[in-house]
């Protein structure tokens, strides 16, 4: 079977590849799609394709405050103008990907590279985990490490009206999840087969499942580009790349600008060495460890306007930033070009991966754990870095950027090519939780005792459901 011929443009952040697709758009007739991440940068290319005189329409779902609006989805209006060919429609990336209908001579631009593996965990299920297990079915017997699991017919069924026959209803909906992804044919399922075992015997109580998103989900479209900065390091490359035969756009180049003309504007600075991670932000404490960056920052901004980033707060938490003149965006703010006039970035966010995505990702398709670092959370961090005056051609301002780590710093400087970053030590051994007691190394259980073990954790979280019940019903 032949594979699939995708495009890409591959330029650094700043380079002009919305402008140069713009471009290319006044060239050809194809009806085109151009899948976006954000509602503001649909309107955007919208009001920038109608300047230039091309038929440009952004389809998004509009924020109101009246819960009784009636909204047309925007993926029925946009398969309208598919039906219509409509010639340029912009959309979210899901709505282009899911719409099949009409979309065969249309062209499909994704700006910003798509999300194509996703880690989905079942876990808390000490009334449904039996249930559930006996719809995971992997597709072979074999002894691999990782299995693909089957959409069968029931878990199509599960998946189309489980919640409303009381089969599943109050299921988590991690489980409607996976069992959406099963029945979808655009969606690759696998699990480690020796968890997927104990899971089934109900020697664990949870289970960590891996999607990954075919070639199918796009190959519907009459060509298929995705654009976004160091294309190759992308999980959609490395995933897909066996599978797909990605080439250059032979018309689209985005040189507008190189950001590593602005080396000598700019200054990284780490708020310390040791790799930065939600468990680091835990032990530390959040709002500790945000006031420990401001304190370190602050004299270095001296009042600038800046951005900065940290992760969402918890249920009952509001984070305090007391550097003024500072705007929050989210950590990942791909296509906003509203701050290109500000010289100061300022991420906190930890965005490490789960532990056993990396060892999924080498063990089953060979990319090194290096490698998921730099396309899981580098890559985010420059993107949200090259928000700054860094992507401004003709600003001549210095540029400061500051970093949790030491590791993203050194790579912030690979792809700026500026002056070695400097570690501001904000003192991790002061703020850093005491190591926690550890008691005796737990015995090893054999298969029974594991299994009782097991049995007798949900048999008291059922009790503890039960007498929650009766409580409230008092």
């Amino acid at each position: 079977m032949t594979n699939p011929t995708f495009y890409y443009v591959d330029a650094p952040v700043g380079s002009g590849k919305s402008h140069a697709l713009e471009q290319y758009l006044e060239t050809t007739q194809n009806p085109t799609t151009i899948g976006t991440q954000t509602n503001a940068l649909s309107v955007q290319y919208e009001a920038d394709l109608n300047e230039h005189w091309l038929s440009a329409k952004a389809i998004f779902r509009p924020d109101t405050e009246n819960e009784d609006a009636e909204i047309e989805s925007s993926s029925k209006r946009y398969k309208e103008g598919c039906a219509a060919k409509f010639p340029i429609l912009i959309v979210n990336q899901e709505v282009a990907a899911n719409c099949k209908d009409h979309t065969e001579s249309r062209d499909l631009f994704s700006d910003e590279i798509t999300s194509v593996y996703e880690r989905v965990q079942i876990d808390g299920l000490p009334i449904f985990q039996k249930m559930v297990a006996e719809f995971l079915e992997p597709i072979d017997d074999g002894d691999s490490e990782f299995v693909r699991l089957r959409g069968t017919k029931k878990v199509m069924d599960a998946a189309e009206d489980g919640w409303q026959d009381k089969m599943l209803r109050g299921a988590d909906e991690s489980i409607k999840r996976v069992f959406a992804r099963l029945s979808d044919p655009d969606f690759a399922v696998l699990v480690n087969r020796k968890d997927l075992q104990n899971f089934k015997w109900e020697l664990r109580g949870w289970l960590a499942l891996h999607v990954i998103t075919m070639p199918t989900r796009f190959a519907h479209y009459r060509s298929v580009t995705f654009m976004g900065a160091n294309f190759k390091d992308s999980l959609l490359f490395l995933l897909l790349r066996d599978i797909v035969d990605f080439v250059p756009h032979p018309e689209i180049v985005a040189n507008y600008h190189d950001i590593r003309s602005k080396a000598d504007l700019v200054s990284i600075y780490a708020f310390h060495e040791k790799d930065h991670s939600s468990t680091l932000l835990a032990g530390a404490g959040r709002q500790t460890y945000f006031d420990a960056c401001s304190d370190a920052a602050a004299p270095l901004i001296a009042g600038q306007a800046s951005i900065f980033c940290m992760n969402n707060e918890k249920r009952g938490e509001r984070h305090r930033w007391s550097i003024p003149n500072a705007v929050r965006l989210s950590p990942d703010p791909r296509g906003v070009n509203a701050f290109k006039d500000t010289n100061v970035a300022v991420h906190m966010a930890a965005l490490n991966e789960h532990p056993d995505t990396y060892g999924f990702l080498e063990r089953k398709f060979g990319i090194r754990p290096e490698q998921v670092k730099t396309a899981t959370t580098w890559e985010r961090i420059y993107q949200f870095v090259g928000r700054t005056s860094i992507r401004s051609k003709h600003s001549k301002d210095p540029i400061l950027i500051f970093v949790s780590d030491l590791g993203s710093a050194l790579f912030l400087q690979e792809k700026i090519g500026c002056a070695p970053p400097t570690v501001l030590n904000i003192g991790l051994e002061i703020i850093d939780s005491a190591p926690k007691k550890r008691g005796p190394k737990a015995a090893v259980l054999s298969i029974d005792e594991r299994r009782e073990k097991e049995r007798l954790r949900k048999a008291k979280q059922r009790q503890n459901k039960r007498d929650t019940q009766i409580n409230a019903s008092f």
